[in-house]
């Protein structure tokens, strides 16, 4: 005997849906602000660009961990999307400019987020975002031994070279070339390639 599955949206399931309709709102708005140039959003800011009261935020998110969690929770496969696997057959330079191109764009997608994480004490020492950095190193240096394989196979120093190349691709290596020396993009990328291939001479 065949027997229906009823489809229908229980009132249950209609508050949960709206739960997270509103979290993701307030979570976006967070996000938006920051990359606008806000540091430090403060909640009735962060209230009305979503469109609801500031209590409403509370309500939601009982302190700024939480919301720290959500935030990471929608941006983590953004920046994941940008982790692309290289082809092996490509030439060494190639491969090496690929990965600088994403390393670049990775973190000109951050950038907001890591200055407002600065600016904030508590979003420092947050567990949260702390976790997220670890998971986001782990899956670079992963990409970057994947990337260069067969170059590092049998290499006695493999695990330093890979150490260096995290060194001169990191965040902080990029930030420094375009925030501290205030270089344009091409430069940027062009710095960070030298010193990948070097590696490789």
């Amino acid at each position: 005997m065949h027997v229906a599955h009823s489809t229908k949206t229980t009132p249950r399931d209609a508050r949960h849906l709206r739960t997270e309709r509103t979290r993701a709102r307030i979570a976006d708005a967070m996000t938006a602000l920051i990359h606008e140039g806000c540091d430090s959003p403060r909640a009735v800011d962060v209230a009305k660009r979503a469109g609801v009261s500031p209590r409403t935020v509370f309500h939601h998110f009982k302190d700024m961990e939480t919301l720290y969690v959500e935030i990471i929770r929608q941006n983590e496969p953004r920046v994941a999307r940008l982790v692309v696997t290289l082809d092996p057959a490509l030439p060494l330079d190639a491969r090496a400019r690929a990965l600088v191109e994403q390393r670049h764009e990775i973190y000109r997608v951050l950038a907001p987020l890591r200055r407002a994480v600065q600016a904030s004490e508590e979003a420092r020492t947050s567990p949260a975002i702390r976790a997220a950095g670890r998971r986001l190193q782990h899956v670079l240096a992963r990409h970057a031994a994947e990337s260069f394989a067969g170059e590092l196979r049998g290499r006695p120093d493999r695990f330093s070279a890979l150490e260096r190349i995290a060194a001169v691709t990191s965040y902080e290596m990029w930030n420094h070339f375009v925030h501290v020396q205030r270089l344009g993009a091409a430069r940027v990328k062009r710095h960070m390639l030298v010193e990948v291939l070097r590696e490789f001479v």
